[in-house]
């Protein structure tokens, strides 16, 4: 099979090396437990019937219910509104409101804990059950394996998006009761391991490589516990630091910040946060003022993210598109380097990207041999840009070996 000269010539030659890549990993698909995928439906459905009736017969996905339950009777705050003013309980809506609900002690806990749960777990299971377990068992090929169909200009943010089924809907961290086995229903071939590569924390690198925070810097140049590190320094909750610090990277202004922070004043808790991150707060704002004037982002490759006539938030989301745009482009650049130096049709396979990951398919006697050659040629960014930071690689097991 042809490999490729250059890592990263220009972008139109480098999107038709991943579009070659993106080819390679459809004919090859990946194999499908259909038991663990069936199994998981017969839960599912059986859990949310139990939900609706501990609910008192409220459908978590009806937008009258969800105005009873959430408005009328927990008294939760209108966090959007449609065309004619009504509550809004659309996808970004409910975004808030299951943020809302999992970090608002008064609602993680306390008199309305139940019911709170019981509507993430009835949504979490209707999305998994929905997007990934049904399409697994509906969409694969009579060999066993599935293959999605990967949409190199499907998103405005340079990542790459996929359909039929929207593997994207793998969670990255699959620790609910209705996400936990997803990845154990990918299956390898007899004699062979899938694994996963990712890019550790890679938003909050950029962030650190772009505004040259100190303490961050430090952090991720020692290999420190970036979570421990923010804990330590603002003296909060990690899953609270990690709500808070993911909200600013999307852009959340403070009314939304209170809003899903709830306790004991969030005003405080964010200026903390704000004052330990003062540079990239101060770049964060330099690149909307930027985009203001000009209406786009430059991502570090070259590519322009259009911004000014974006219905979705416009200049606000400049930051995050600068990230989230920034980490697809170096996802994309590793790839090619991957396909080059690394990829065997017999040895070790890629089969998917989810995310900012790449899978391979191991023989598994060679493990020891091929991760660590992986995570050294996908970490090795510097290749395009330095960025005064290392970009960390991680490695989890899928199938049945997959946590």
């Amino acid at each position: 099979m042809q490999k490729f000269q250059s890592p990263i010539p220009n972008l139109w030659e480098r999107e038709m090396v991943n579009i070659d890549i993106f080819r390679t990993m459809e004919r090859r698909g990946v194999r499908i437990n259909k038991d663990i995928a069936l199994q998981e439906i017969a839960v599912g459905e059986g859990r949310m019937n139990q939900l609706k009736k501990e609910l008192n017969g409220y459908n978590p996905l009806s937008n009258k219910d969800l105005h009873t339950l959430l408005i009328d009777e927990m008294k939760l705050p209108v966090v959007a509104r449609t065309p004619k003013g009504a509550p809004s309980f659309d996808k970004n809506a409910m975004k808030d409101y299951e943020l809302i609900l999992e970090n608002n002690p008064e609602y993680s806990s306390g008199q309305w804990g139940s019911v709170a749960q019981n509507i993430l777990e009835y949504r979490g299971w209707n999305i998994t059950l929905g997007l990934l377990y049904r399409k697994m068992v509906e969409m694969v090929s009579p060999d066993g394996r599935l293959r999605c169909n990967y949409k190199i200009h499907g998103t405005k943010t340079s990542r790459t998006s996929c359909e039929k089924p929207n593997l994207q809907q793998v969670p990255k961290d699959a620790a609910k009761v209705w996400n936990r086995n997803v990845k154990r229903a990918f299956e390898a071939r007899e004699g062979y391991t899938l694994v996963q590569v990712d890019v550790n924390q890679g938003e909050m690198r950029l962030a650190t490589g772009y505004a040259k925070q100190p303490y961050l810097m430090e952090t991720f140049q020692w290999n420190k516990d970036m979570w421990g590190q923010m804990v330590a320094e603002l003296n909060r909750p990690k899953p609270q630091c990690k709500t808070l610090t993911y909200a600013k990277m999307y852009g959340a202004q403070r009314a939304k910040l209170r809003l899903i922070l709830g306790g004991d004043n969030p005003d405080q808790f964010i200026t903390d946060w704000e004052k330990a991150h003062d540079r990239i707060v101060a770049f964060s704002q330099n690149v909307k003022k930027k985009a203001e004037q000009r209406g786009y982002v430059y991502l570090w490759t070259g590519r322009i993210r259009h911004l000014k006539t974006d219905p979705t938030g416009g200049p606000r989301l400049a930051f995050n598109s600068l990230l989230q745009g920034g980490l697809a482009e170096i996802v994309k650049s590793g790839m090619i380097r991957l396909y080059n130096e690394v990829d065997d049709e017999e040895e070790c396979r890629i089969l998917l990207m989810v995310h900012d990951s790449v899978i391979f398919e191991i023989k598994t006697e060679y493990l020891d041999q091929y991760v660590p050659l992986i995570k050294k040629v996908f970490s090795r960014v510097e290749d395009e840009r330095h960025w005064d930071i290392p970009f960390d690689v991680t490695e989890e097991f899928w199938g049945k070996d997959a946590a």
